[in-house]
């Protein structure tokens, strides 16, 4: 459960002679939050041990440059689509306020044994690059984020949870297991796609209403755009209990307020709205037994700069004032974020 709500960067890696590429995150926030998150990563790690098709085979710590942490190495059964096992290893360890985690993953012959050499290899890429990153142990890692930092100021600025709504809390919590964040339209491969090479601030809030905040700093306008365009879904697919179904099919069709997108501006923010209602009796993921929600969703940006806001209520009785009242929250939290300007 990594931090949110702070600046953090995610990228891929493709080191010489390995196949798959090292998936690096980063994040800045406490040292006490950093070593909290470090912490629960090696209790995590019994959890791959009790889990169908995984196994634990090795977990150690991990203590260098300046960074200690935890690597733990787990087999899944099935890791390719043809059936075939493999192995990944994770990385997840602190320095001050800086928390990373790098993972790398290869495939293995049936009845056979995860390659040692690819383990080293990824090992070895790895420990460069937290060397690279902060990896000085006589200097200092950041204690507290720079206010001239584009992503400190955004992480900064994001309102209060109750700003939302009552009861609000970050998600994922300790608990919850696998329940699912999104209740209704969402692109699964907005943040793999999004987030790859950008430095980010992202938070979702569950509660009362649940609440998706996302600022990307990419490195030109039109990657922005691109980025920008993603996460909006309305007229394309709802996941439900059973499966994700087309948002026009028989079993979806249940629209109080039909998906509208619409050109959105707001001050220096460009882009678009997307706002639906819908009602189904076969949603049914707890905390969320309502057979009714209310989605908003505000896609725009500034630059080079993207802001994709989401909020979506359940059991709101008049749709339309739902939609009003999701608005106008965004609108809000729209209005406190910093421009370059």
């Amino acid at each position: 459960m990594p931090p949110e709500g702070v600046p953090a960067y995610s990228g891929e890696l493709l080191p010489a002679g390995m196949d798959e590429p090292l998936e690096v995150r980063f994040w800045i926030t406490s040292p006490e939050a950093a070593v909290r998150a470090v912490a629960a990563a090696r209790r995590g790690t019994e959890e791959c041990g009790r889990s169908d098709g995984d196994v634990l085979k090795n977990v150690a710590g991990f203590n260098q440059w300046g960074w200690r942490g935890v690597q733990a190495l787990v087999t899944m059964d099935g890791w390719t689509e043809f059936g075939d096992p493999g192995a990944g290893a994770t990385i997840v360890a602190a320095r001050g306020g800086l928390l990373a985690e790098v993972t790398w993953a290869w495939p293995f012959e049936v009845d056979g044994e995860p390659d040692p050499l690819v383990l080293r290899q990824g090992t070895a890429s790895a420990t460069a690059v937290l060397a690279a990153v902060g990896g000085d142990p006589a200097g200092s890692a950041p204690v507290t984020t720079s206010t001239r930092s584009a992503a400190a100021a955004v992480a900064t600025a994001l309102p209060p949870p109750s700003a939302y709504g009552k009861d609000l809390v970050s998600w994922p919590r300790p608990g919850d297991g696998p329940l699912s964040h999104e209740l209704v339209c969402q692109d699964p491969f907005f943040e793999q796609n999004a987030y790859a090479g950008a430095p980010a601030v992202t938070r979702r809030l569950i509660g009362e209403v649940s609440v998706r905040e996302d600022v990307l700093f990419l490195p030109d306008e039109p990657s922005a755009e691109e980025a920008r365009v993603r996460p909006l879904t309305a007229g394309s697919e709802i996941p439900i209990a059973n499966g994700p179904l087309p948002c026009g099919s028989e079993d979806a069709r249940s629209y109080s307020i039909a998906p509208r997108r619409a050109p959105f501006t707001r001050g220096p923010w460009t882009g678009e709205i997307e706002t639906f209602a819908i009602g189904r009796p076969d949603l049914r993921r707890r905390p969320f037994d309502h057979d009714s929600v209310a989605h908003v969703a505000v896609a725009v940006r500034h630059g080079s700069t993207m802001v994709y806001l989401r909020w979506q209520a359940s059991d709101r009785p008049d749709p339309a004032a739902a939609l009003r009242a999701g608005r106008a929250a965004l609108t809000r939290t729209l209005d406190r974020l910093p421009t370059s300007d």
